[in-house]
Parts: structure tokens; sequence; C-alpha cells
């Protein structure tokens, strides 16, 4: 446990500094459509975070939901359950030291549920090439149904629109969601997202 918490340390000595170069922090609202293999048709609504470094590189969060749907980020789940195993595997003494399972847990819980790399073409024009593969989804077609617990995830493009200002930006955006799962329930979804940008 001790070497676990010196990889974290040295890891964190190194990228916390790269926070400083950071373009925005843009908080979203999204409206879209969602078909997947085996599943009716339905319409989302959403809320996401990005965090955009100057070089256009980003990472990003989401939560969705629909008509007997709901998405989240997998990874505060595999945290929680990374940190309970961690904890119960431990000696005696160690136990009586819960911090390094708890540390491991948060760290694995903070992990992006997606990156994506933003092409600007000029002050207000971007295209941007994503990829969400931390995506925890629970659906169901009728209500009598159990949901299905899919982990899974996204990829596609967007086209970010700024406005004069630089304070918000429209993304219409097309993707490909896919799942782990055998037999996945793959499919589409595509929207339009409303992005303000409170890092400046």
């Amino acid at each position: 446990m001790r070497t676990t918490n010196y990889l974290v340390a040295l890891s964190l000595f190194f990228l916390l500094p790269q926070f400083t170069k950071a373009q925005g922090a843009y908080f979203g609202a999204n409206i879209g459509y969602m078909d997947l293999d085996g599943f009716y048709q339905r319409p989302i609504v959403g809320l996401e975070f990005q965090y955009e470094y100057k070089n256009g590189f980003g990472i990003e969060y989401s939560l969705h939901a629909g008509s007997r749907y709901f998405q989240m980020p997998s990874s505060p789940v595999l945290g929680f359950i990374t940190g309970a195993a961690i904890s119960s595997s431990t000696s005696d003494e160690e136990k009586s030291r819960p911090g390094g399972a708890l540390l491991v847990g948060i760290l694995i819980a903070i992990i992006p549920e997606g990156f994506y790399y933003n092409i600007k073409l000029n002050d207000h024009f971007g295209i941007c090439p994503h990829i969400n593969p931390m995506q925890l989804n629970f659906i169901r077609n009728n209500y009598q149904d159990d949901s299905e617990i899919l982990f899974g995830g996204t990829a596609g493009i967007r086209l970010f629109i700024s406005s004069p200002n630089k304070k918000s930006r429209f993304a219409p955006f097309i993707d490909y969601k896919y799942q782990y799962e055998e037999n996945a329930r793959n499919g589409l979804v595509y929207g339009l997202t409303w992005f303000s940008n409170f890092g400046k």
C-alpha cells in the first residue's frame, strides 16, 4: 500500500501543474435522440462538464436521462468497488489505517468519463472528435422489465460554434454508442449541447 501511495503522490506532482494551462471550464445542457438496437427510440436530456486546455485537449463528464433510461460516468462505481476490495483484502493492521484504500478509490472515482480534442478552425469554429469509454447505462423498454445495467461508451464528433465573446458555445453532435457486453446493444445518439464557459 505504501508503494501505491508513493506512485499516486508522484503522479499528482507531475499532473497538477497542467491544470494551470486551462483554456476554460464549460458547463452544458443538451437535448438529443437515442436509437439503440433492441430498444425503442427515445429522446434524452443531459448535463455535461468539460475542462479544456489551451492546446485543445480536454476531459469531460456527463449525466443523461430519458424515458426508462439513465447514464452516468462509470468511474465512481469502479472507484467504490476498488476501494472496498483493497480494504477487505488488507491486513488487520492496515485496516486500522484505511487512508490508502480510500485514496485509491477516490482517484479512480474521478477518472474522466471521456476525452476530446478541439481542432480550432478559427476563433469561433472547431471540429471536436471525442471518445467517452467510461459510461454506465441503466435502460429498459417497459416499466415491468428489469433495468439492464450496461458498461459502455460513446465515440463521435461535435462542431463547436462559439459566441462572439467566447463565453458560450453551441455543439451539435453525433455519437456511436457501444456496450462492452456480448451481443451488445449499439446505436446512434445525436443532438445539440449548449455550453457556458466558467473558466475565464
